[in-house]
């Protein structure tokens, strides 16, 4: 099993909080968060088939005040169910319409159902017009409460609502066990997950089965997910747990555990868990620091044996809430929140040959000079990588492998490691004026080849310019990512920096001494604390010896 992050994409950069992420259609996602100043947004995405673009569409506030703990599920083809903790704690319930293109979302109404607290939020589907959301109210108090959605969302009314705990009931995780019977996961008073049933008949009566059984471990509760007809995935804290339970819920056993982390979990909502096929499971969720992890395990559809079967850290920037979502097979959208509540997207795969490659931060020019281009690679991780291979192609050649992991030690791997590490290759075949396009492949320990969606294109090597000259960034408009370019007729020491419309100096990307020839450098909309920075108008200015020349460009978000 490997796991390889494809595309990151930071859709909000001033917070992302509490998200609930739901497939739209194929390839067409919506999220529902608590955004920046406060407000309830729900945005839409497009994203390609292997997960190399993320595109936002359409991006609607439908609260002013706060929208936490969202959960967010679909009711019919272009009707969505959200419920989430809203201004004054108080839990609201709300209908939008999101058509398959994403490119419109239109809430159609409101309800006010908890007038204290609407926290912790899970919502299933008990039939084609029922729906049954467990909550956290006030006093900690756990509450279950059903609601008639018509299929065009117009109207939503409450119908039975029962307090089915008096000692914590967070971080619900509520399932379907059969047509009249659900399971859920809270976390209760002792510190531990605690798993109970209800009957739920199609016209919204609920009744508590009282069957509640404790986790043979501590830790907050906040993920299951069935396996088989009477076999379920839970997770609390360090722990994975395998529990059957009975169709009618009235027997709910431990079955199985495993501790798949050694590094401990943090506290309320760590975890999301999503099936990749029949027997395997992926799991998000943040350590005790705060770091992001993705880790698959195996479990038996009898839930009597789980196995770890890999890991990787892919965020260490005190990450929050966690909302898992299956693109195809073998490609996930994972939805989170960052330092300084920053709301990130993120797409991966993960498949089945045993092995963790690499996560590729950055691919880009270093210089073009002495009849070579030199390259720059950066990995923040890496897990079996034996090495990398370097494929480069023309405008009238095919791709083609120039250097190997074999051949060329500078493109040996770090075998399994967790720090950054800078991999540098010079390509001394080239020639003058003429066009290549560059890509990487990275190896296991296997022998299998997965190749990477960063590229550099139509890079080549000119002569000693004749002038000084700083171009426009490309592309322009941009996000998150461009390039500047520049040419120096002579040897000089070059600044280029990054300034806002107010003339605050936001960012330095060149500060040295640098030889004649072309130069190029990308800012992905960082600060020089690597904080993302807002949406606007910017300007870039190079000075290289008496020549100095500022340009515009426009960041979006």
């Amino acid at each position: 099993m490997y796991q390889q992050v494809v595309q990151t994409l930071i859709h909000d950069s001033g917070q992302g909080a509490h998200p609930s992420i739901v497939q739209v259609s194929t390839n067409v996602f919506a999220v529902a968060y608590h955004g920046d100043n406060g407000k309830g947004v729900i945005k839409t995405f497009t994203i390609s088939s292997d997960g190399s673009t993320i595109t936002e569409n359409q991006e609607l506030q439908h609260d002013g005040s706060k929208a936490k703990y969202n959960s967010l599920i679909q009711v019919d083809s272009d009707t969505y169910l959200l419920a989430y903790e809203g201004g004054s704690n108080d839990g609201f319930i709300k209908t939008f319409t999101i058509p398959s293109t994403g490119n419109s979302i239109t809430q159609i109404t409101s309800v006010e159902h908890d007038n204290a607290y609407g926290k912790h939020n899970s919502l299933v589907q008990v039939d084609s017009d029922t729906y049954a959301l467990a909550y956290e109210s006030s006093n900690d108090d756990g509450h279950v409460v059903t609601f008639t959605v018509s299929s065009d969302g117009t109207t939503l009314t409450e119908v039975s609502s029962v307090e089915y705990t008096t000692d914590d009931g967070e971080n619900n995780a509520f399932v379907q066990v059969d047509s009249d019977t659900y399971a859920l996961l809270y976390h209760g008073d002792n510190n531990g997950g605690i798993i109970t049933s209800f009957t739920i008949a199609s016209n919204g009566s609920i009744t508590d089965l009282g069957t509640a059984v404790q986790t043979s471990g501590s830790g907050e509760g906040s993920g299951m997910i069935q396996v088989d007809s009477d076999t379920y995935l839970a997770l609390a804290g360090d722990y994975a747990y395998t529990y059957t339970i009975s169709s009618n819920g009235s027997s709910i056993t431990q079955v199985a555990s495993l501790q798949f982390t050694s590094n401990g979990t943090y506290g309320e909502e760590s975890f999301d868990i999503c099936q990749v096929d029949s027997d395997t499971y992926l799991i998000a969720y943040k350590d005790s620091g705060k770091d992001a992890w993705l880790t698959t395990l195996d479990v038996s559809s009898d839930g009597t044996t789980i196995s770890k079967v890999d890991e990787i850290e892919h965020d260490t920037n005190s990450c929050g809430e966690f909302s898992l979502a299956k693109l195809d097979s073998d490609t996930f959208v994972l939805a989170y929140s960052r330092e300084n509540n920053t709301g990130i997207l993120k797409t991966f795969t993960v498949s089945t040959d045993g092995s963790l490659p690499v996560e590729l931060t950055s691919f880009e020019l270093l210089d073009t000079r002495n009849e070579g281009i030199t390259l720059q690679w950066i990995t923040e991780s890496e897990i079996n990588n034996l090495g990398f291979n370097l494929d480069r192609k023309t405008p009238t050649t095919d791709w083609s492998q120039i250097a190997s992991y074999v051949t060329h030690p500078a493109l040996q791997g770090q075998g399994s490691v967790s720090h950054q590490t800078i991999y540098t290759f010079t390509d001394n075949t080239v020639q003058e004026n003429q066009s290549y396009d560059y890509r990487l492949s990275d190896v296991d320990y296997d022998g299998n080849v997965a190749y990477h969606s960063l590229q550099l294109m139509g890079v080549s090597v000119l002569n000693i310019p004749e002038q000084f000259v700083l171009y426009s960034n490309y592309p322009n408009p941009f996000n998150p990512v461009t390039t500047i370019r520049y040419d120096l007729p002579d040897d000089s020491y070059v600044t280029l920096t990054i300034h806002d419309m107010m003339g605050k100096q936001i960012r330095t990307l060149v500060d040295g001494p640098q030889v004649a020839g072309n130069g190029m450098i990308q800012w992905n909309a960082t600060n020089d604390a690597g904080h993302p920075v807002s949406a606007g108008l910017y300007l870039f200015t190079i000075q290289a010896g008496e020549f100095r020349q500022t340009k515009k460009m426009v960041l979006i978000k």
